[in-house]
């Protein structure tokens, strides 16, 4: 990896540059010691990652140190809460930090040692704080205030159990920016702890704060030494502790809510011995089901099988202790009889509790009262049977459908007209059988529900492809969340009757709408009558056909006679005449243009009706379009010999100042030598620098017609680029710093040997490069950037920030002589040919290059073989 980048001071970050470029991790590193003074080891794992060091870096400044929480409370509720992370770097550096803050050794023991707080402390805390208004600026030190918040502020950072009702109090008292500023904290604390716990090797030892300060805090303090020679010691047995704590007052918070559950529960919870069946736990609900007193079920040894209804006895016993024996859990309905005699059912869930060994031990059980269940479970088998038989031997079709429009049965005469078996149709949804999807069927789902009942008509999409209309009649709610639909097949009758209206409507506005003429015509072609647009046509009036004024037979043009004979022929024969174009005649003796096409009527071999269309607006539009047409072409002719006089003059223009320019300075120079032979050095220079000026213009323009002629032999060779650009890079470079411009660049490591021509990979190169020195203002950016684009391709990025190339001009860059509009052709040197060039030798390459110019940057994006094939020598 190449880099060369200034180092920015720190009001000028990297949020700042234009084009947001990222930081160096020793950009970084400068603006963290310029704070702190020195790099504190925290930092040290992420210094070869800079996006994760500007991270830390960037929530450092921003949750710690630009804080506004006053910075002796800071600094004490860093260390207190760093007692809770496994490694001691942040307590001990953050308990160094408070020397300066005017802490004594055995104020920070103190504050180190301070018991985990409790929700009677912070109880306690929270009065104590609203005693004050801390809403609007906490105090710079008060003791009393730095205690409670620590307290309250440590019980958030814990998670303890009412850290809900704290945080809400919390925001309360300090108002809603402080608590704000104190939950980042919290949170920044939080990341530290995890950022050092995941580093273990970070040590004190590297950190300015502990060089300056822990030796004295040791000295006056012996117990604060003890402290952190057996911080981790203490720091595992306290965590131990609070988890036991927590786990205790879980228990008990689980214990409490099972047994409030389970008295809530309207259903009998036992808990049993598996292998006497005696009951250890049994729940108040069973008095209120039963009538018998718990007591009895818990001491009476065979309280369950006396329960349990004869009848059912033997087989629901046997069935469970076949199933306690094998260690499965089970379930089973049976009959018991309850303290008033009445017959109670029973479902029992059975849950078997088995030791390591798979033994059953204990029996778990919820018995729920199934009575008004299996009672209307009877009836409805009795029910459905009577349904079921007349279900079955309906004529129409009979459908139940559910409130999701799921099918849930189907007769006979229902397989028959949609054409599937019933498992096939209870797999589907009324939607699938309507034509067109959705519910166009049974519209107004929700008022069909409401209602209750609804007719009409349906189209049925079968799954054959085959259409039918039934009629339908549904009644809703016909059993809970069941509907019944009935369909009876119409759609013989219905393709009759819409047939047949069709026809009648279709005609009817034909023929009164106007839109066309219409005859009527016998079998020899003669007109019998007409309709009113026909008549306008050929400009004749109702008068004039009733009064047989309408010389039919000589309003068609000799010339388009024998038009008339061949549609004849062709009517008596196919009973249709193919569309054909002729003219008529009209009163005033003008001609009209028309088509005119003819069939005779179903079941008259006689008479037949014709369609005529007028067709002068067509060919008046026809006409008018061709010209449009040809103005059109005419106009972008102009347009394009316009512009290619304006490239030319431009051209001519650039191309003759840029030849007389050197020329004119070579003059001067050759000139100057004679008259003060003493400067002979510098103008010779002069003479050689516009001499070399001279020679690329001419050979930017030989190149380029010998590119555009495809002449030139390609040179393939292996390039490594890491070796290759640097040097090629360097004048760059200079140049860019001469003028006040970040210049960089980088070329991924480890980059395969790209096999392509070195010399015209080079002008590339150059060309862009050239270019964004040339373009980008002072105290702008130019990057340039090697990477992998896919495995057979390289990507190459020459970016530079601070310009922006229009939109409406970047397809037309690469076009050779052309310059962006606006710009003087002297403004900066050149022809326009550079980018066209640089298109011309990529193309030549094999390659690829495009332009991204927007929110004020510009890049140029080039796209290379990693290997260039030569199939054909060049010309």
């Amino acid at each position: 990896m190449n880099s060369h980048d200034s180092v920015p001071s720190r009001s000028g970050t990297g949020s700042d540059l234009s084009g947001r470029l990222e930081r160096t991790s020793a950009q970084i590193c400068f603006e963290i010691e310029s704070e702190f003074g020195f790099l504190p080891p925290f930092f040290a794992p992420a210094l070869t990652t800079p996006r994760v060091l500007e991270n830390l870096w960037q929530q450092t400044l921003f949750a710690y140190i630009d804080n506004p929480l006053p910075v002796r409370f800071k600094e004490q509720l860093f260390a207190h809460l760093s007692r809770y992370c496994a490694v001691p770097y942040c307590v001990i550096c953050h308990s160094c930090a408070l020397r300066p803050l005017s802490m004594s050794a055995q104020e920070m023991l103190a504050l180190l040692e301070s018991p985990t707080p409790t929700q009677e402390d912070v109880h306690e805390q929270l009065q104590e704080l609203s005693r004050q208004d801390w809403s609007v600026d906490l105090p710079e030190s008060d003791c009393a205030f730095e205690r409670s918040l620590l307290y309250c502020a440590s019980f958030i950072f814990l998670e303890e159990e009412g850290i809900e009702r704290v945080r809400s109090e919390l925001r309360r008292l300090l108002g809603v920016e402080n608590y704000q500023y104190l939950c980042v904290l919290l949170a920044y604390i939080k990341t530290c702890h995890m950022w050092v716990e995941a580093h273990p090797e970070l040590t004190q030892e590297a950190d300015k704060r502990a060089q300056e300060h822990l030796e004295d805090l040791l000295a006056s303090e012996p117990a604060l030494r003890a402290f952190f020679d057996t911080y981790t010691e203490r720091f595992r047995r306290e965590r131990h502790q609070r988890a036991a704590q927590k786990a205790m007052v879980s228990a008990e918070a689980v214990r409490r809510r099972f047994l409030e559950l389970v008295e809530g529960l309207d259903a009998i919870v036992v808990d049993g011995d598996a292998a006497t069946l005696r009951f250890s736990f049994v729940s108040q609900r069973a008095e209120a089901l039963l009538g018998y007193p718990v007591e009895r079920w818990l001491n009476e040894p065979e309280f369950w099988a006396n329960l349990v209804h004869p009848d059912d006895l033997e087989l629901t016993a046997a069935y469970c202790r076949t199933e306690v024996s094998q260690g499965r859990n089970h379930n089973v309905d049976y009959r018991v009889i309850a303290a008033d005699g009445r017959v109670v059912w029973l479902r029992d869930y059975v849950t078997v509790i088995v030791d390591e060994m798979g033994q059953p031990q204990r029996l778990l059980g919820v018995m729920l009262d199934i009575t008004e269940q299996k009672y209307a479970e009877e009836a409805t088998r009795h029910s459905e049977h009577r349904f079921r038989m007349l279900f079955d031997a309906a004529v129409d079709a009979i459908l139940i459908v559910d409130d999701e429009y799921c099918f849930v049965d189907a007769n006979p005469a229902a397989c028959k007209l949609l054409g599937l078996p019933r498992d096939r149709i209870l797999e589907c949804h009324i939607t699938d059988f309507i034509a067109g999807g959705g519910q166009a069927g049974l519209p107004g789902w929700k008022a069909f529900l409401e209602q209750g009942e609804q007719i009409g008509k349906v189209c049925l999409s079968l799954p054959n492809g085959i259409k039918r209309i039934a009629e339908y009649s549904a009644r809703a709610h016909f059993l809970p969340g069941c509907h019944l639909v009935s369909l009876r097949d119409v759609t013989q009758r219905e393709h009759t009757r819409q047939e047949l209206r069709d026809s009648e409507a279709r005609f009817r506005r034909l023929v009164e709408s106007n839109l066309i003429g219409i005859i009527f015509i016998d079998a020899d072609g003669g007109i019998t009558e007409t309709n009113n647009a026909f008549l306008e046509m050929v400009g004749y009036t109702r008068a004039d056909l009733e009064a047989g004024l309408i010389p039919w037979r000589d309003m068609t043009p000799s010339e388009h006679c024998y038009l008339d004979e061949q549609a004849a022929t062709e009517l008596r024969s196919a009973g249709v005449c193919t569309p054909y174009e002729k003219e008529y005649i009209r009163k005033d003796g003008t001609h009209v243009p028309v088509l005119l096409g003819a069939a005779l009527l179903e079941g008259s071999g006689q008479n037949g009706i014709g369609f005529v269309l007028n067709l002068s607006e067509r060919k008046r539009a026809e006409e008018h379009r061709v010209a449009l047409e040809r103005t059109r072409q005419l106009e972008a002719q102009i347009q394009e010999m316009l512009k290619l006089d304006l490239l030319k003059d431009e051209f001519l223009s650039t191309v003759s100042h840029e030849l007389r320019t050197p020329l004119t300075n070579i003059k001067l120079a050759a000139h100057m030598l004679e008259q003060a032979p003493q400067q002979q050095d510098y103008y010779l220079q002069i003479l050689k620098k516009e001499c070399k000026r001279e020679i690329k213009l001419i050979n930017d323009l030989l190149d380029f017609q010998r590119l555009e002629a495809g002449f030139g032999a390609l040179q393939p060779e292996a390039i490594v680029l890491e070796e290759w650009l640097p040097p090629l890079m360097e004048p760059f470079h200079l140049l860019a710093q001469q003028r006040g411009q970040f210049f960089s660049y980088n070329v991924e490591p480890d980059l395969p040997a790209l096999v392509s021509d070195r010399s015209s990979l080079e002008r590339i190169i150059t060309e862009l490069v050239n270019n964004a020195c040339k373009y980008t203002p002072s105290g702008s950016a130019i990057a340039i950037e090697v990477r992998y684009s896919t495995a057979s391709t390289v990507w190459l990025s020459v970016c530079n920030s601070g310009v922006e190339i229009p939109a409406a001009e970047q397809s037309r860059i690469f076009e050779k002589f052309y310059r962006l509009p606006g710009n003087a052709p002297w403004e900066q040197s050149g022809t326009g040919l550079g980018l066209g060039l640089v298109a011309k030798l990529v193309q030549q390459l094999a390659g690829t290059i495009q332009v991204d110019s927007r929110a004020n940057r510009t890049a140029f994006l080039v796209e290379l073989p990693w290997l260039l094939r030569i199939d054909e020598p060049s010309r």
